[in-house]
């Protein structure tokens, strides 16, 4: 569904991070590995989380498995039952141009927007469980 431009895709970093993004458009999702897993076995888990991410978002069919939701902690993030979160982040500024000291934007507009992208996903996810 869309344009190449218009889907959610994932991107990973050299430092570890790995995102699912829409775009340049922000917020996105920063997946947050968690303690018992090698590095090498992280950056596979957390690639494949961004991967269901991303599929769920372009309303394609998931693979299913990986995205089980465990809990919601009190920073907004989804913790999965695997330890890994999801935590939606940005938009983001850069505080020290042109440093790249990037910070999140932490208006009440930008906690909205960052609340909806987590309550679209869980939408998208619970749509195939009814």
């Amino acid at each position: 569904m869309g344009t190449e431009e218009e889907k959610w895709k994932v991107s990973c970093f050299p430092s570890g991070t790995t995102i699912a993004k829409k775009g340049n458009v922000d917020p996105h999702f920063y997946i947050v590995g968690c303690p018992g897993y090698d590095d090498s076995e992280m950056s596979r888990t957390k690639y494949k989380v961004a991967q269901e991410v991303c599929r769920y978002m372009n309303y394609e069919e998931p693979i299913g498995g990986i995205l089980e939701v465990d809990h919601f902690d009190m920073w907004g993030k989804v913790v999965l039952s695997n330890g890994i979160k999801l935590s939606p982040t940005g938009p983001s500024y850069d505080s020290d141009p042109p440093n790249l000291n990037w910070k999140q934007n932490e208006s009440e507009e930008a906690n909205e927007q960052r609340r909806m992208l987590t309550y679209d996903l869980i939408a998208r996810m619970m749509r195939g469980r009814t």
